[in-house]
């Protein structure tokens, strides 16, 4: 499937629209970039959406008749089966990487009065296009697609999933095979890498297991083979990885490597259930789980059961789902790392509150929040202050929801972030509404408001809600 859909408007500078899909083909190859038409009338708007929601990144061309249509007395956007308004629509709700790309003499999207369900785009930073002298905004979209792709990545396959929590933080070895002593310092690791560097480290690697089958390098083509279907899930490739990981079990069991096998059972579990498949990925946490019982590997027992709660909880089976998480919460709670730690407190912890166990999930919420403290994650010590506050809402605790709420607005004004801030002014806003006292809520909701005008226009017009409803 194309890695980028290309959504424009007909009419609206074509030759334009040609540059970038061919600025992109180059960047990312000829069958990863995909240049949207209108279709004829005939044709069912589904197969829009779905050519949409097959991609992973939307590049939205926003030219002079971009919301009006090049047609005269067209609706546009106005009308629900437009099609470049499918599109966009179409990647806003598949969550897809977004980036609007403004051509010359296009409106400001802040400007343009768009539907109800195409205003998510307002969060989306566009980049500026110039006409005669397009080569830099080309080298920025490109490179903020890069960007905007390896950290997508990163946070899919990362184990900082909240409530149905990954069991295995990204390895620390280099894909591109060096060694921390002779790694030059221009090649990251693959917890760091971004996607370009990624793609270097497949072909690194398709060369070596090449030259190891080549030689009749057994070892070697184990080894390839495990790093590339690593390379693989790190671009999003799972199908790709998962024919690495199950070409590398039977090696692994003919040389002879027990103890590395639970880590290619877990690849295989994580790969499929990256993919959505949570039976098959169970049975390879299973056979994990097999594998360490026969071993004794307690770390390896720990991250299976984590593996296995993770599928029962998405498969909407949260009480088993829980039951893995405890198991493995003693072993994990003396020999974990802090962010292991962390991760497994969070991840019960709001499955604890789904199962209305408030008190007990605010216990591990504090145990997270205290080693999200010491590793310095200030984004994660946020979202925890918020589960807090939430949990002593459910406890009837109002005061000590507050206290967590003002903890969590003192951050984000630290963070600099306005969206974050606008939130939980709001939230703050709303729960002294509740106790009565208007003249603070109005404050802070105008605080609000002001923090967030013109960076988003959704929670903006919420706010401008609740203010005309409060006055």
């Amino acid at each position: 499937m194309p890695l980028i859909y290309i959504s424009h408007r007909e009419g609206d500078a074509p030759e334009l629209a040609e540059k970038i899909a061919a600025h992109l083909k180059v960047c990312f190859g000829d069958e990863e970039v995909v240049l949207g038409s209108q279709p004829p009338e005939t044709q069912i708007s589904e197969a829009v959406r779905t050519a949409v929601a097959d991609c992973q990144v939307l590049i939205v061309l926003v030219g002079p008749n971009w919301s009006r249509g090049t047609e005269p007395g067209s609706p546009g956007l106005r009308d629900p089966k437009d099609t470049v308004r499918q599109e966009v629509e179409t990647g806003l709700e598949e969550g897809l990487l977004i980036l609007p790309a403004i051509l010359p003499d296009a409106e400001r999207l802040i400007d343009i009065p768009l539907p109800q369900p195409m205003a998510g785009l307002l969060r989306h930073q566009g980049v500026s296009l110039d006409g005669e002298n397009p080569a830099e905004g080309l080298s920025e979209l490109a490179r903020r697609l890069e960007t905007g792709l390896a950290l997508r990545n990163i946070v899919r396959n990362s184990s900082l999933k909240r409530g149905s929590i990954h069991h295995r933080a990204l390895p620390e070895e280099d894909l591109l095979g060096f060694t921390p002593e002779n790694r030059p310092q221009d090649v990251l690791g693959l917890e760091h890498s971004n996607l370009s560097e990624t793609r270097r480290a497949i072909d690194y690697q398709e060369t070596a297991l090449n030259l190891a089958r080549e030689q009749k390098d057994r070892e070697g083509e184990c080894q390839a083979l495990g790093k590339l279907g690593l390379a693989f899930g790190k671009v999003g490739e799972t199908h790709r990885a998962i024919e690495c990981f199950e070409k590398q079990l039977p090696l692994l069991k003919e040389l002879g490597h027990r103890d590395l096998l639970g880590g290619t059972l877990a690849n295989l579990g994580d790969a499929w259930a990256v993919r959505g498949d949570f039976p098959r990925a169970i049975s390879f946490y299973n056979q994990q789980l097999g594998l360490a019982l026969e071993l004794e590997d307690r770390d390896m027992e720990a991250a299976s059961q984590v593996g296995l709660g993770h599928c029962h909880i998405k498969m909407e089976q949260t009480e088993r789902g829980v039951k893995f998480y405890e198991r493995a919460l003693d072993h994990i709670r003396k020999a974990g790392e802090p962010a292991e730690q962390a991760r497994l407190f969070i991840g019960l912890g709001l499955n604890y509150r789904k199962l209305d166990r408030p008190a007990e999930a605010v216990d591990l919420f504090k145990q997270a929040l205290e080693r999200v403290r010491r590793l310095g994650d200030r984004r994660e010590e946020v979202l925890l202050l918020n589960d807090l506050a939430e949990t002593y809402e459910e406890l009837k605790e109002p005061d000590l929801a507050l206290g967590f709420r003002e903890q969590q607005l003192e951050l984000a004004r630290e963070l600099d972030d306005a969206g974050l801030e606008g939130q939980i002014l709001l939230a703050l806003a709303e729960e002294h509404h509740r106790r009565g006292d208007l003249e603070k809520a109005l404050a802070l909701a105008h605080q609000a408001r002001e923090r967030v005008h013109l960076k988003d226009y959704v929670l903006h017009r919420r706010i401008r809600q609740k203010i005309q409803e409060w006055e």
